[in-house]
Parts: C-alpha cells; structure tokens; sequence
C-alpha cells in the first residue's frame, strides 16, 4: 500500500513540491477535482497512519495542507526504492483467472530479479535513519517483494511442506535469493526456517492486500480525478479493481476464526424449546457457503437436526460458488439474489417461498460497510466520530457524520425485518491514523483502511459503529461480544448478536406490588448523585438496553457462566425448587441487570413458571450511593432481594451469614 501511494503521488507531481514546502491540495494540483481530491484524501490518511504525516485533513483541497511529520521526511530520503516497488508492483493488475499462476517473464521478471539485489544490500538505506525507522522501512520495502512472491508461490502450489518449489528460471532463482535474505529459508538446507513457517502458513494472509493491485496500480488515474471504482467496467463489470476468486479464497480462509468464535451464538439460540428457535438461518453475503457449512455442522453435531440454511449474495458467480460448495457437504440450502441495502427486497422475495424474514436468524460477515452509500436522515444524530476518509459513489468526498446518518439509515431498514430473532454480525472497523502508527505491526489497518475508502467501502470506528446500532434500535448481547484484538486499545473487528430494543423494554420479574423480601434498603436521605454517574459510565444516557462497550465484554463474560449455571440447575429442578445466584459487589447492578436480560431473552420467566421453580438474585455490597443506584433500579423485580456486607461493628459480614446459611448456586 505503501509503494503504490508513494509511486502514485511521485507519478501525479505532487510528492517532491509537498516535501519542498507546506502546502495545499488545491495548490500542489491545481484544478484537482473532487473525486481526485477524495482520492488524495485516503492517502494523506494512509501515510498518517504510518505516522509519516501529521495532516488533519478537510472536506476543502484548499484548507488541507500537507504536513510531512519528521519521520516521514526522513524515510521520503530513500523514496526512490518505494516509487521503484511501486512500479513493480503496479504490473499487478490483472484481474484474470490465471492471474496469480502465469510464469514472471519479461520485464516483470527484470523489474523483480533488480529489486531482490537492493534488498539483498538491505535496500541501501540512508546511514542517518534512527535504528528503530531503518528497521520498520526495511520491513515495509521487504513486503512489497515478499507479498507477490508468497502469493503467487500459493495460488501455484508451489509452497511445499519442507522448502518452496521455486521455478526454473532467472525469476526463481531472485525468488531464492529473496527468501534466503529475509531469513525464510535455510540457505543450505534450502528448508523453510521457524520465521519462514509461519510465512508459509500464513501466505493466504498476505494475499488479501494483493488481491488489490488492480486498483492501486490505478491510483495516479484516481488522485487525478480520472477514474473512479464505480466508473469504469471491465471483463468483470465493476469488479476491475479487485481479483474477486482470489480475494473471496482470502477472506473465507481469514473468516474461519470468526466463524469458530461465533459458535457460542448459536448454541445457544438452538438449544431451546423448537418453537423458540429460527426457522432458517439467512447468510446474506454468503460468499462461497463456507460458514453456511460450518453451522450445518455445528447444529447437526450438536441437536440433530438443522433448520433450513438460505445464502443470499449480489453476485450470480459466486452464488453458484456457494451452490456447488453446499452440494459438496451435503447441506440442503435455498439460495437467492440479494443485496444487503435492501432487505425490503430480500423480504419479498423470501415470501414466494414460504419464508417470513422475521421467523429467520441473519448473519453476515464483514458486509455492511460495504453496502451502498444512500445517505441518511440530517435528523439523525450523528456526532462523525469516525476517521475514515470516505467517497461516495461518484468519487467526491464524505464526512464521518453523514457516513454514520446513513449506517443508521442502512440499519434501520434491517431492524423492522428482525425484531423476533436478531442479528449475528462480524464487522470489521477503521482504526484511527493516531492510534495506528503507534501499533504498527499488530494490526491490518493501515492497508484496510485505505483499499476500502479507494473502493468506496464505509468501516466505521467501533465506538461510532456501536452507537450507530444504538441510534437504528439495535441492542447488542454482551454476552456474546468478542473484540479483536482482545488485549490492545483498538477494536479492528468486531463479533456480536443485535437485537431489536423495542423487545427489551422491560426486564422480566419486575413486579413493583410484590412483597420484598430485603435485609438491606437505602435510607431515605442516601444521595444517588455518585450512583447516577457511574449508571451513566456503565450504560449509554443511562438507558439499561445499551452497556457501554468497554464494560460489555467483560460482563457479558460473567452473565454466560451465571446463565449456564441457572439452566443446568433448571434441568433438574423440579416443583418448588429456588435457584439463587448472588451478585458478590453489585454496585449499581450492572450484572444482574445483564443477566435479566439474558433471561428474558431466553424467555426463563415462562420456563420458570411453568415448571413452578423460583429464581432469586441476591445482591450484596457495602451501603454506598452505587448500591442505593442498583437498589432504585432493580427494587421494582420480584426476583432481587438486596443485602449489605457491613456489620453492626463496621466490618464485613460473613456470606453465611448473609446468606443466612441458604444454598447459593452461582455466584458472579
């Protein structure tokens, strides 16, 4: 991505006047029209994200100013071996077939074989470049040769188990030369090293950035307003810009992990009574069936038997994809035309077949930033949190804010259509050009971000995806929230299930006239003032439908266990049985207000009375003004009775005591 955006704006003049001096868009390209400028707008981010710029920029060329930060001054002194990669790399634009199989010949092979010398010299860097940004412009310049390489050596099966299996010829020999320079291979044994293993099992992976070349080999043509994705049809309609087989090969290969991950989700939706359970699941963006296939195995494995499988996708090629791929597993699937900016359609067309929307459970992975951009309500608050540089559909410039009004807008047409059983989207996101260049390396972002504003793709960042699902009546279950990465202060992808919030209005049990059957309540001149405040922390405005996304996973990882303990001990439960469950420090009760949830969604209150059992939810903690919060919140549910820790001496009180020696069954 690097090469490319640096060959592009060294091609269209701008790079040498910008390092000159501070200027404008408008003046480094005069005239430059706005599908160029929002062109230039993704890579301004790009480099910021690699934090070569420090450039803020507008929705005006006039008022944004390239601004090349220190460190992009000084990797811009050995700029000619970028531009160079680029070149190469720009010969890549083929979206054929055979594309990624065909010997390298000709000038590519030239073009190859003088690169692999420079890098063998480790790319002749200035001497006067700090260790720590040699180092990283090393690594950079290296992929631009190892990403094509890698690639090419898997589509051709060339990978093998002990070494590669190079070709014959003067671009298989560079191709050695290169491999045994980064330290891939054993140059005597020719056998893969340690590093070059995890290479090679990871070579599926570096092909997702390649599978883009025909794109960014085009990226002059669009920093110069002359081309825009969506203007221009090849072979493949509008697909000339990406090799589409191999990039769905990539992304269902990447898309394995997250599909694993899901499986709690669905697990759980089916282990239930079948009046309760979806009737279809729909993959809308099925790709090539792959995770239709996985869930039929997952629930056949698990229950028996499956409900009806539905893949729904925008383009008839891959849909026969999908068609011989389920026939192959033997998975019974209905398969249909779609488009995910249009759910009212794909309603229509389930009808004929006996389909209602609502009866079914929607997936899909990674799809809905790339929907089509209509725009959304002005009305609809949007405060543009997000970071991306994004085009609309005629290569001009958009802000985050209308970006994210028109994600509400996508999202709400999607909410009316599943309010009975949900939604199970994964989801990529942009990750700020700030909190990027500090994490180069650990994340995919710089090039993700960059090839999906190109091709007029809207990833949102995760704080203002998760409160535009708020804003369009999505509520997400904490409980089966998963981050990636789990252990760094980003969210790139992002896994959960979506429900509509108009059936969460109520939390089960609530019973205001019911007796209490408290040790402890709040008295009556306790402030909440300090409670309120930390409710707000907890959950959006203080709404209980919506938890705030750094508290969510965490807690939703307790609800799970608190709720598998209850429905193990349902099963065996019989009339007149209690289970209790004591929330161990409640606060303000942001657990027990996330298991209410989990219970009323699973419809535990019905289950509970029909088997005459009791729940009870004992919270317990030191009187504070948190406490009095959860108190205020939950007193009105006959489930929750509330205890303090404190003794008469000022000490803690004993559970056993607390408890008055009665048998807890979970404790959170």
């Amino acid at each position: 991505m690097l090469c490319t955006t640096v060959r592009a704006l060294e091609e269209i003049g701008v790079l040498e006047p910008s390092l000159a001096s501070e200027r404008s868009v408008a003046d480094l390209l005069p005239g430059v029209s706005e599908p160029g400028f929002g062109a230039l707008r993704a890579a301004m981010r790009c480099l910021a994200s690699v934090g070569w710029l420090s450039t803020d920029s507008t929705l005006d060329p006039e008022t944004t100013v390239v601004r090349w930060a220190d460190a992009g001054r000084l990797v811009m002194r050995t700029r000619d071996r970028y531009v160079a990669l680029g070149r190469f790399l720009a010969g890549f634009s083929s979206t054929a077939p055979d594309a990624w199989t065909e010997p390298w010949t000709g000038s590519r092979a030239d073009a190859f074989r003088g690169l692999v010398d420079t890098a063998t010299e480790r790319w002749r860097l200035d001497p006067d470049l700090p260790e720590s940004l040699a180092a990283q412009v090393a690594t950079q310049l290296d992929a631009g040769l190892v990403v094509p390489t890698l690639t090419w050596l898997y589509e051709a099966d060339r990978l093998g188990e002990a070494g590669p299996e190079l070709p014959a010829d003067g671009a298989g020999e560079a191709m050695r030369t290169l491999l045994e320079a980064v330290r891939f291979v054993d140059g005597d044994t020719w056998e893969w090293s340690a590093a070059g293993r995890r290479a090679r099992d990871f070579a599926l992976g570096f092909a997702i950035v390649a599978t883009y070349l025909p794109l960014l080999a085009r990226l002059p043509e669009l920093y110069r307003g002359e081309l825009t994705v969506g203007s221009e049809s090849g072979a493949e309609g509008h697909e000339w810009h990406v090799h589409r087989g191999l990039n769905l090969k990539v992304s269902t290969n990447a898309h394995r992990r997250y599909f694993a991950d899901a499986d709690a989700i669905f697990t759980d939706l089916f282990d239930r009574a079948r009046d309760a359970r979806p009737q279809f699941i729909a993959d809308m963006g099925c790709g090539d069936g792959t995770w239709l296939v996985h869930l039929h195995e997952l629930l056949r494995r698990r229950f028996g038997e499956v409900p009806l499988m539905v893949g729904i996708d925008c383009n008839p090629t891959v849909l026969e994809r999908a068609r011989r791929r389920l026939a192959a597993a033997g998975v019974p699937v209905m398969l249909l035309l779609g488009d995910v900016s249009d759910p009212d359609q794909v309603s229509a067309d389930l009808a004929p077949r006996g389909l209602r929307m609502e009866d079914g459970l929607h997936i899909r992975a990674f799809l809905d930033h790339d929907r089509a951009y209509r725009g959304g309500d002005p009305a609809i608050p949007a405060p543009g949190w997000s970071s991306g540089a994004y085009i609309d559909g005629n290569g001009c410039p958009l802000e985050p804010a209308a970006v994210e009004r028109d994600l509400v807008a996508h999202l709400r047409r999607w909410t009316r259509h599943v309010g009975r059983h949900g939604m199970v989207i994964l989801e990529a996101h942009c990750v700020a050009p700030r909190v990027a260049n500090r994490h180069l390396g650990a994340l995919h972002s710089v090039a993700f971000d960059a090839y999906h504003e190109y091709s007029q793709q809207y990833p949102i960042d995760h704080a203002a995806y998760v409160r535009c699902c708020r804003e369009a009546g999505l509520q997400p279950e904490g409980r089966f929230e998963r981050h990636y990465p789990a252990n760094l202060p980003f969210v790139a992808v992002s896994v959960n299930r979506f429900v509509g919030t108009a059936a969460g209005a109520s939390l089960p049990g609530m019973d205001r006239a019911a007796a209490r059957e408290d040790t402890w309540e709040p008295d009556s001149d306790d402030g909440l003032g300090d409670g309120r405040a930390l409710h707000e922390l907890l959950f959006a405005d203080g709404d209980l439908r919506f938890p705030k996304p750094w508290a969510c996973a965490p807690t939703g990882f307790v609800v799970a266990g608190a709720l598998e303990a209850i429905e193990t001990r349902l099963r065996d439960a019989v009339e007149g049985d209690v289970i209790r469950v004591l929330d161990y420090g409640a606060g303000t009760g942001t657990a027990t207000i996330e298991l209410l949830k989990a219970c009323r969604e699973r419809h535990l209150d019905a289950r509970l009375e029909d088997r005459g059992v009791t729940l009870e939810l004992h919270l317990v903690d030191l009187p504070s003004s948190w406490f009095a919060q959860g108190f205020a919140t939950l007193h009105g549910c006959a489930w929750t009775r509330f205890h303090s820790l404190r003794s008469a001496g000022g000490g803690f009180r004993p559970l056993v005591e607390v408890t008055e020696g009665r048998t807890i069954d979970a404790v959170m």
